[in-house]
């Protein structure tokens, strides 16, 4: 860290990451830290070339099969071999996947025609040369081709880094230039099925990859014990080369509410691949290169060899692509991925968060835009027109019943809620896992004080009385009411009394008279909790809150797990007994300790936090109701033994990081603070660090997906992430985390409809009325925009993340002590500087950057931490004018104002 008084410019999340290397175990793998190291090595011998660094090793050695291809990692002065260039054994078994199959098979001797456009590149490299070396960097070049195309792959290998560069260019030969797949494979050192393995999507038969549309933050990844190896594609290249196909990207199901699209500029996808059963070799196979695919509902993808039907003519003879090899022989036992997501946060994700887009307003003027919009807006319904449905707004009526919020008067106690949006929900309002009035109601108060607005926190203050009047069975309480006849529902789900079959995949839909669920309970009693600990101590809380507790403790299994479902008559349903809910579970017990100190609830915290951290955490197991029974329904069974994933959902992250975030900040046991960390470099895989070219709905950056196998964009539950990633990264001093919660509560505002967004294409898709948008972009792989599930899950969600954000570190956030800086409310922290008593830092205007400027002077607070409190400093916020105040006050936050 530098001394006091010396100019800093602030590190990324790497150079955070280094400081930490003492208290975080998992970490002093050296995976990916840029530090100092031993120098690079390059030479040729007997016509093998060999490039090192002290960390990691290639040898590239020609043979009669082409130039084998060994990547080694160093462990305590031994060379562990991780990886290897993959070659298909020629000829091929008969039992290989559908993707490597060739004429040695009776069914690949039919696609002779098209089997010379499948290009493994490993099998085409022929010669080796070292192109150019020093200490701090060697790149080696390796040729080949045949009679379809030249191939030409570059390795770069740099001073202190655990990882080498690959970059592929393929030339091809004909005219037309055709091709049906250019691809680089590589097989894993450890046989059999690793300990430990990530991709971006499932797959479900052998002729499935992982195509582009679910690149968030892409990786295929394997660990067994402590060797590991990832496949990162080179984000940047995919945006700077694409290559146009003609018939590019054909999908399975119809187009519904879809979004035009120029179609000759369809690009050829790129694909991952992750495969535990290629039948070629009992060692998994990763690969990443660029092929067409077929989307089949919206989370499968596959490529069709039958009859070269996945040839393609491209757009030009180009094709490129690269990709980063991380690898390790020292990496703690199933957390090698924690290394990844620094990584790529600090080679895609920083950049575009320095960036105008997606923030076009400052936050308090979409609050003062949006909430007035969504309160007042009508609902839509959806027609059938030549066979297609269409949505259709509801007309304006003289009538403030179809209104999303409605308020009424139980007895002298004033109510209100915000209904869902659908037209067969709309007489519902909401306290769910999903959706839920509490955590609005967190943002509703926030921008209220903020901004002046009485009637805000009158809502704020009507979600409590209406939540608390929900009817409790032995402390348990339903998660929605029906408007219409002044009742409640238990769940939009109910669950058969006989016949349970883990087997099954069904949705198991009824928002009459469905099962209750725990999650959901818990999800608003945790936020009724924040609203306790926050502005709202309101005894009544805690006795409703505390008889909720009293049933979790009641039903909760030795192992720390407590049933998902419970009948009307609150027996425990079967239906996913086993589950990774218990994060909501483990929030509110211990936010119950925080505010009582009774033993009790810490001791039932600590036990469903267990059970995570035993049960779920080693294998990623986040198995939540979302992940089984919603759009991407599955069996309770389910596991993709192709790729070695269980079901794995973004609420149970979620909840699990505030159950284990309460409990740190509860006991200050640095257990609960390693396993948040665990938990968010794990979520961070379903946060868009890039904005690709061939999403064209809305600017995805920052945003979130539902899941592992899910395809939308921008899910707008991404708001849910924003306050524990931002109390994570304070906790931590990890100027990633604190990066990507501001970065996520900016994206959970770009689907709204507004003429900033049409104009500084951050949403230029728009299909609902001004103030308001839908849940997601892109839900079913293709450029599209989905319908309105309600306000939560969108502006109304997004204010609240906006307030979490802005609540916790201001306008803009400096540490000095620790190094950290982010701007939060429409500016960039390039840098800053502490000479003496003096500090300045230096800003970027992102709002002043876009293509249509936000041209208004507006409050700014700056928040400053790590100074003495009794001093007084003079700070300069760029070109502004010093301003002399105290320490104290630069801790409680100053407002500046800040021009265009």
């Amino acid at each position: 860290m530098p001394a006091r008084g010396e100019t800093s410019k602030r590190p990324g999340p790497v150079g955070r990451l280094l400081l930490a290397i003492v208290t975080l175990p998992w970490l002093a793998t050296g995976l990916c830290l840029a530090q100092e190291a031993d120098p690079v090595v390059a030479f040729e011998a007997d016509g093998a070339v060999e490039v090192a660094n002290g960390r990691v090793r290639a040898v590239f050695a020609p043979g009669e099969q082409g130039v084998a291809q060994t990547f080694f990692a160093n462990r305590s002065g031994s060379w562990i071999k991780v990886l290897e260039a993959f070659r298909p054994p020629s000829p091929r078994p008969a039992t290989t996947t559908e993707l490597y199959l060739d004429r040695s098979t009776e069914y690949g001797r039919a696609l002779d025609v098209a089997q010379a456009y499948r290009l493994v590149v490993p099998e085409m490299l022929r010669a080796v040369s070292i192109e150019r070396a020093s200490p701090d960097e060697a790149v080696v070049v390796l040729t080949g081709g045949n009679a379809v195309a030249l191939v030409e792959q570059t390795v770069t290998l740099r001073r202190g880094e655990s990882s080498l560069h690959v970059d592929v260019a393929g030339t091809l030969r004909g005219e037309p230039p055709r091709l049906e797949y250019l691809l680089s494979p590589f097989s894993f050192a450890e046989a059999g099925p690793p300990d430990f393995s990530h991709a971006p999507g499932f797959k479900r038969a052998a002729g499935d990859v992982i195509g582009d549309r679910v690149f968030f933050a892409p990786a295929a990844l394997v660990q067994s014990d402590r060797v590991f190896a990832a496949v990162l594609p080179d984000l940047d290249q995919i945006n700077q080369y694409p290559v146009y196909a003609k018939g590019a990207r054909p999908q399975k199901h119809p187009w519904i509410f879809r979004v035009p699209i120029d179609s000759s500029r369809i690009a050829l996808p790129h694909v991952l691949d992750l495969e535990l059963a290629s039948g070629m070799t009992s060692q998994p196979v990763l690969a990443y290169g660029m092929m067409d695919v077929l989307t089949e509902h919206h989370f499968y993808w596959r490529h069709v060899n039958a009859g070269g039907t996945f040839v393609r003519t491209l757009s030009g003879a180009e094709v490129r692509y690269g990709m980063d090899l991380l690898i390790s022989a020292s990496a703690a036992p199933n957390r090698g991925y924690q290394a990844v997501s620094p990584y790529l946060w600090e080679r895609y994700g920083r950049q575009h968060f320095h960036q105008p887009r997606p923030q076009a307003l400052p936050f308090a003027e979409y609050a003062r835009a949006l909430y007035p919009a969504s309160f007042s807006y009508q609902g839509y319904v959806v027609d059938v027109l030549d066979g297609d449905p269409v949505m259709r707004q509801r007309e304006a009526v003289d009538t403030d019943s179809l209104h999303s919020w409605q308020q009424w008067e139980r007895g002298s106690l004033p109510m209100g809620a915000q209904r869902l949006a659908p037209p067969f929900w709309y007489h519902l309002a909401y306290n769910t896992a999903w959706w839920n009035n509490v955590s609005d109601a967190t943002g509703f108060y926030y921008w209220g004080k903020a901004l002046g607005d009485s009637s805000l926190v009158d809502k704020a203050r009507r979600v409590i009385n209406f939540t608390l009047s929900a009817p409790q069975e032995r402390g348990l309480f339903p998660s929605l009411y029906n408007m219409r006849d002044d009742t409640w529902v238990n769940s939009m789900w109910e669950f058969p009394q006989e016949g349970y079959d883990p087997d099954e995949a069904q949705n198991y839909w009824n928002w009459v008279d469905g099962d209750y669920h725990t999650a959901a309970a818990s999800v608003t009693a945790g936020f009724l909790m924040r609203v306790y600990d926050r502005w709202q101590r309101d005894e009544r809380i805690l006795d409703f809150v505390g008889r909720y507790g009293k049933f979790l403790l009641e039903h909760m299994a030795e192992d720390g797990s407590v049933p998902s479902w419970f009948s009307p008559e609150l027996e425990a349903r079967p239906n996913m007994r086993w589950n990774a809910e218990g994060g909501a579970h483990a929030w509110v017990l211990s936010e119950l300790y925080r505010a009582t100190g009774q033993t009790r609830w810490l001791r039932g915290a600590e036990k469903a936090a267990d059970f995570l951290l035993r049960q779920v955490l080693p294998e990623q197991r986040w198995i939540d109701f979302e992940a089984l029974y919603s759009c991407a329904v599955k069996a309770e069974s389910f596991f993709d033994s192709r790729t070695g994933q269980y079901p794995r959902n973004g609420m149970s992250m979620s909840w699990a990081l505030e159950g284990f975030l309460s409990l740190y900040e509860a006991t200050r046991q640095v257990r609960y603070l390693d396993a948040a960390e665990r938990v968010a470099d794990y979520a961070a895989f379903l946060q868009a660090v890039w904005a690709p070219h061939f999403i064209i709905t809305a600017y995805p950056f920052g945003g979130f997906t539902s899941q592992i196998g899910d395809a939308e964009w921008l899910d707008q539950r991404d708001h849910r992430f924003v306050d524990p990633l931002i109390r994570l990264g304070l906790a931590t001093g990890r100027q990633d985390l604190l990066e990507r919660g501001v970065a996520a509560a900016r994206s959970s505002l770009a689907l709204v409809s507004m003429p900033e967004h049409l104009e500084n294409d951050i949403y230029p898709a728009q299909t609902f009325p001004f103030g308001v948008g839908p849940e997601n972009i892109d839900h079913e792989g293709v450029p599209q925009t989905p319908l309105r599930s309600g306000p939560s899950w969108s502006e109304v969600g997004g204010l609240a993340a906006a307030a979490s954000a802005m609540r916790q570190l201001g306008g803009l956030y400096v540490d000095v002590e620790r190094n950290l800086a982010v701007g939060i409310d429409g500016v960039a922290v390039e840098g800053f500087s502490l000479r003496g008593r003096a500090l300045e830092i230096a800003i970027g205007k992102l709002l002043s950057s876009l293509r249509v400027p936000y041209g208004k002077t507006y409050p700014l607070l700056l928040r400053v931490d790590g100074l003495d409190e009794e001093e007084r400093y003079s700070v300069r916020l760029g070109t502004l004018a010093p301003v002399e105040t105290t320490g104290a006050r630069l801790k409680k936050g100053i407002p500046l104002m800040l021009p265009p």
